[in-house]
């Protein structure tokens, strides 16, 4: 019975299969983890005030004050607001016309790789880092806040509108108008990610 499977289950070794190598290793780890702390200065008054400034913060989340800062909310909400729909239309706009030059049936060869390498370069970068890189250049506002909602949404809409253009033909014309009176599927089934 040579395939039979075992009647304990014993954990294989996780970085080396020598159980002295092993041990040098995780010890060696240890003493330097322990030099590294020793040479970290702590101020620990300062770790005290800090403490007690972090719960002033955490208390400013357990009781939060609408009335008497209603202005500065209601101005932040209405920026905020007026940020994100201005972003999305200006994203869309942006993005079809490169998502259509990216489309190899519509587009010329030339203009088909460059709206992909556009594409790509910017679905390469996460939204985070773009933003960060657009409030070093335009500062803390709303304006660095517009052109990375802008850039989020053109990135999806742009790899979207290629994939969804294909030849028109009349099987698929008839297909493609079934889910349109389902009502509204049409966009859902060709433009979500795939």
């Amino acid at each position: 019975m040579s395939n039979a499977t075992p009647s304990t289950w014993r954990r294989p070794p996780v970085l080396l299969k020598n159980p002295l190598w092993r041990r040098v290793f995780y010890l060696g780890a240890i003493v330097y983890l322990a030099l590294a702390l020793q040479s970290v200065e702590v101020n620990w008054m300062r770790v005290y005030d800090g403490l007690e400034r972090g719960w002033r913060f955490v208390e400013g989340f357990l009781v939060p004050d609408f009335t008497s800062r209603w202005t500065d909310i209601r101005a932040g909400l209405i920026e905020s607001l007026t940020m994100t729909v201005t972003a999305t239309v200006a994203g869309i706009l942006i993005s079809v016309p490169i998502g259509i030059g990216a489309a190899r049936n519509l587009a010329p060869a030339p203009v088909y790789l460059a709206c992909r390498a556009i594409i790509t370069l910017s679905r390469s970068f996460q939204e985070v880092i773009i933003a960060i890189l657009l409030v070093a250049m335009f500062g803390f506002g709303p304006f660095a806040g517009f052109l990375t909602l802008a850039f989020a949404p053109s990135a999806f809409y742009r790899n979207c509108w290629p994939k969804t253009s294909r030849p028109a033909t009349a099987t698929r014309l008839r297909q493609s108008a079934l889910p349109a009176q389902a009502g509204g599927k049409w966009l859902t089934t060709r433009c979500s990610p795939r």
